[in-house]
């Protein structure tokens, strides 16, 4: 029981003063240490453990002191301090080969000598499969010591801020992703290469964070579970599957969306900055978005201009040495599009170049190194943009790319959260995304796992779920659950029926087993007195394959071995009829007649 309290208080304070999974791996470190009071007891006693002891100490009262058994609990204790060795990222390379030999040794020294060849290969083919096993659980264990904090919360996270967007400007270290889908986009007519949904938009940017102005979310009117935010013509429509924990998100859209179809939620929610917000949802929906991207939208706002005074004379430096500004404004995006195209490339490490200690910023980026991933991108391709007289907004939301032939839809992970900038140009808004077109694949190449294929199945599984889910109307989902309910009741009911029926047209089978039974046990008993009892633990047909090789029985052998197969079939076949259990019957009293007046052996 002390073993057990300390097991549990261990575990309770690394779990309170540690992060997952490293406080579990700390407690499995030192399970030995409180698994050893038991070694240490059993060399005590002499050995072993009495069970009586064990049983006392956790149920006092409810052992037997006769009970004299002895528990070996060496092995456990080897077993828990194998497991404590091996937990951790930090095991050494040759605890595998270590525990191989500690293992192959304990078996090799009790194999017989007989069998030592077939020995050595099963031994030799356990470490192959065990060296697979050991493989594959340590691949496991470093994709899930990869994710770092924000990603492990981040299926427990808080809904996302409306009105400020925190980028990684500023920060150090490699940016971890994460290859969860979250969402499937399935596109009706010819299907595009990508499309970009739209989650927020912003206009004033300080210190690495992006914030905006308009705080006064506009209901958009409903009817039913459709929602319209301006009238029009939809050129285009797809259909968003994706769950709503807690049934409040912001919902990433298509530029330009004009109405939402078959989202059942209890109110839709604009900014005029783009962003829409839904309350009262199920956790998951199925909605379809129509949307035209060529039209306007709404007009730009006093700060689509703005830009921090510290960061004028940077961006009006970049634009005069690359001659940024044009006469007109699409000549200018151009320009600002082909200067992010020729001088920069794609990188997920947030440190800068040669010092991996020092953090950069975005005049580090558009002036020196050249690196970043899409937030230094598309902060710094707005704020140009704004420099050169165009309303420009940070805008994040998720580029959908990967195309799942197998789903028929666009699969959209985390790792697929992309920034980029919209653009005022001519009278409507345009999207500019200067982030190298690599950039999926780089992160995808950095994120895949071994486990991948197998996730992203299990993945498949649960959508196709849910997605019968919300295409089943609610009359046929009740007659479904009612076939299912009707066969759990009905095939056990059926199957009842049919045994009571079955013992219904053989009213005396249960009487006449019990009769075979009792005429068997009487041969067995004439037997016995005369010096053949039936050893106990002996089968039926064990005992009478002893008798066969009496020479005393030789007479009645063949007789015996008879009676011996009519009574197994008459007491364990179901189908026998009663009949041949009275026949049974009837010859073995004749046989325990004989065998008593002839008095053999």
């Amino acid at each position: 029981r002390a073993c057990i309290v300390i097991a549990f208080v261990a575990l309770a304070y690394f779990v309170a003063t540690g992060r997952m999974p490293q406080a579990l791996y700390a407690w499995l470190r030192w399970l030995p240490v409180a698994a050893l009071p038991l070694p240490i007891a059993q060399a005590l006693a002499g050995g072993s453990i009495p069970v009586a002891a064990l049983v006392s100490a956790l149920r006092p009262g409810t052992a037997f002191a006769s009970d004299l058994r002895g528990v070996d609990t060496t092995y456990p204790f080897v077993a828990i301090t194998l497991v404590g060795a091996a937990a951790g990222g930090g095991i050494e390379p040759w605890f595998y080969g270590a525990a191989v030999a500690i293992f192959a040794w304990a078996l090799v020294d009790r194999m017989p000598r007989a069998r030592w060849r077939a020995g050595i290969a099963l031994i030799a083919a356990g470490v192959a499969v065990g060296y697979g096993v050991q493989r594959g659980l340590w691949l496991l264990q470093a994709e899930l010591e990869e994710l770092d904090y924000e990603v492990l919360t981040g299926f427990f996270a808080p809904k996302p801020d409306p009105f400020r967007e925190r980028t990684r400007i500023g920060d150090l270290g490699r940016i971890k992703l994460n290859d969860r889908i979250v969402m499937r986009v399935e596109a009706e007519g010819v299907r595009p290469q990508s499309i970009l949904l739209r989650e927020n938009a912003f206009d004033r940017y300080l210190g690495g964070e992006w914030k905006t102005s308009q705080r006064s979310f506009q209901a958009v009117p409903g009817q039913g579970d459709r929602w319209v935010l301006r009238e029009g013509s939809a050129q285009r429509h797809l259909t968003l599957r994706r769950s709503i924990p807690g049934g409040e998100a912001l919902l990433p859209l298509p530029a330009g969306w004009l109405a939402i179809e078959h989202l059942a939620a209890a109110t839709v929610e604009a900014l005029p900055t783009g962003a829409v917000r839904v309350k009262g949802t199920p956790r998951f929906v199925s909605m379809r978005v129509g949307y035209d991207e060529t039209g306007s939208g709404q007009a730009p706002l006093e700060g689509d201009l703005h830009v921090p005074d510290a960061l004028g004379p940077v961006l009006d430096q970049v634009i005069a040495e690359h001659r940024l500004a044009k006469p007109s404004p699409r000549d200018t995006v151009a320009a600002i599009e082909r200067f992010f195209a020729e001088r920069f490339s794609y990188s997920l490490n947030l440190s800068s170049p040669g010092n991996e200690g020092t953090s950069r910023t975005i005049a580090q980026f558009l002036l020196k190194d050249h690196k970043g991933h899409c937030e230094f991108f598309a902060t710094g391709t707005t704020l140009l943009l704004r420099r050169a007289g165009i309303p420009a907004r940070y805008t994040v939301g998720y580029s959908a790319q990967e195309y799942s032939a197998l789903e028929r839809a666009f699969v959209v992970r985390h790792r697929h959260a992309h920034a980029w900038t919209s653009a005022f140009v001519d009278g409507g808004w345009v999207t500019v995304d200067t982030t190298p077109a690599r950039w999926a694949e780089e992160e995808g190449e950095a994120a895949r796992s071994a486990f991948a294929s197998l996730l992203d199945t299990f993945s498949w599984a649960i959508d196709r779920v849910v997605k019968w889910w919300l295409d089943t109307p609610a009359e046929s989902f009740a007659i479904a659950l009612a076939a299912l309910v009707a066969l759990a009741i009905g095939v056990p009911a059926a199957a009842r029926a049919r045994r009571k029926w079955l013992r219904r047209r053989r009213p005396g089978a249960a009487a006449a087993s019990t009769r075979a039974t009792t005429a068997w046990n009487a041969v067995e008993s004439a037997l016995a007195r005369q010096g053949h009892l039936r050893e106990r633990g002996e089968t039926v047909r064990e005992w009478v394959r002893r008798l066969q090789g009496d020479l005393r029985l030789a007479s009645w052998r063949e007789e015996l071995n008879a009676l011996a197969r009519a009574y197994y079939r008459v007491r364990f076949d179901p189908a026998e009829s009663p009949l041949r259990a009275e026949d049974f019957v009837r010859d073995a009293d004749r046989f325990r007649r004989r065998v008593a007046k002839l008095q053999i052996g």
